[in-house]
């Protein structure tokens, strides 16, 4: 079992960490960080791994460093490159799943050797065979989207995975980061961001895949995580205009939909005005909301063209979702209310007709 060690930890791995159990042949045994990111991090669900700023001297516990994206901006420059070039000394193995330049890439390739790699599966690429034929999904579909970035949408992707595996259920899933593979289901093909092919194209090219998964699967639920946004936030925050679900709702009958929103004191009336603002946008119903404890930043996301947060305590949100006394709010850190989500959930497919417990 490889001993692995995430840098830089913030929030945004928190869901690799969740799902420690589902990596093949690894263990995540470190978070590693810089000084001052103590304040960014909560530690609670995670007291039997280590957590340090001494990350250059914690590399030599594992052996493999995964270089992740984060919440919070750190120099490739002073941080990233100086401990690659520091693991590949030591022998380390790489798994890089953060987003770098063309560049940072080629320096990357100069000074990882390829015996240090740990190179993701990918799958083998798409091609649209049957141009103008359109297949019908089966299987119940769970479609888990933001309002925006970063709203702990894959967290809430781990969360309902694990919760309906531990049922019993066998689960198909696409998820919103390239990074799903390693913990045990599918990214998003790449055909889906490549700005060559047409939306019809991707539309069709998108029905088949999710096709051929159910057919190769036979699984009793399709879960897909949406990446980026699905509303524009303003004129310099425009979340591509929530293009990827459109994409996608067309290619599939949506069964059941999980939305991440921020927090807002008014959150009752706020749900209310998205559910009439996504029927509008998407002819669809969103079934659940999932509230994050973020609150936007107005002015400073307006400064920096993307979306920033205020972090607020966990109990501030469990007891807002409590005042307004709504059955499909939740916070999906709290267990409880995570499993009195999948109960609804399955409760709405079996209604349907279209689920069987096992």
């Amino acid at each position: 079992m490889e001993g692995v060690m995430i840098f830089p930890y913030d929030n945004k791995s928190k869901p690799l960490v969740k799902a420690n159990r589902w990596l093949s042949d690894m263990q995540i045994r470190v978070l590693g960080f810089p000084k001052g990111w103590e304040i960014f991090n909560e530690w609670d669900e995670f007291q039997d791994i280590k957590k340090s700023t001494e990350y250059n001297k914690m590399v030599e516990l594992c052996s493999v460093l995964w270089i992740v994206d984060a919440e919070h901006e750190l120099s490739n420059d002073d941080y990233i490159f100086p401990l690659i070039e520091r693991a590949v000394q030591e022998n380390k193995k790489i798994i890089c799943t953060r987003i770098l330049n063309e560049e940072e890439n080629k320096r990357f390739d100069k000074i990882v050797p390829e015996k240090n790699r740990c190179i993701l599966k990918e799958e083998p690429s798409f091609k649209l065979k049957y141009s103008l034929e359109f297949f019908h999904i089966n299987t119940p579909v769970l479609l888990i989207c933001g309002m925006f970035e970063n709203l702990n949408k894959f967290l809430i992707q781990v969360g309902i995975r694990e919760e309906f595996i531990s049922r019993g259920y066998k689960v198909c899933q696409i998820g919103s980061r390239q990074c799903s593979n390693i913990l045990g289901f599918y990214p998003m093909p790449q055909f889906m961001f490549d700005s060559s092919i047409s939306e019809k194209d991707k539309i069709l090219m998108f029905n088949h895949y999710l096709k051929i998964k159910e057919v190769q699967e036979k699984p009793d639920i399709i879960i897909i995580g949406i990446p980026g946004g699905i509303f524009p936030f303003s004129e310099k925050i425009v979340e591509n205009f929530g293009m990827m679900l459109y994409e996608i709702t067309q290619t599939v009958n949506v069964d059941c939909t999980v939305f991440s929103t921020p927090y807002y004191e008014e959150i009752s009336s706020v749900v209310d005005i998205f559910s009439e603002q996504a029927m509008k946008m998407y002819n669809f119903d969103i079934d659940y909301f999932i509230v994050q404890n973020k609150m936007i930043e107005l002015m400073e996301s307006e400064i920096e063209h993307k979306m920033v947060y205020l972090t607020l305590p966990q109990n501030h949100i469990v007891n807002g979702i409590n005042r307004v006394g709504k059955d499909n709010i939740f916070y999906i850190d709290d267990k409880q209310m995570s499993k009195d989500l999948v109960d609804s959930i399955i409760d709405k497919l079996k209604s349907y007709k279209q689920i069987q417990l096992i």
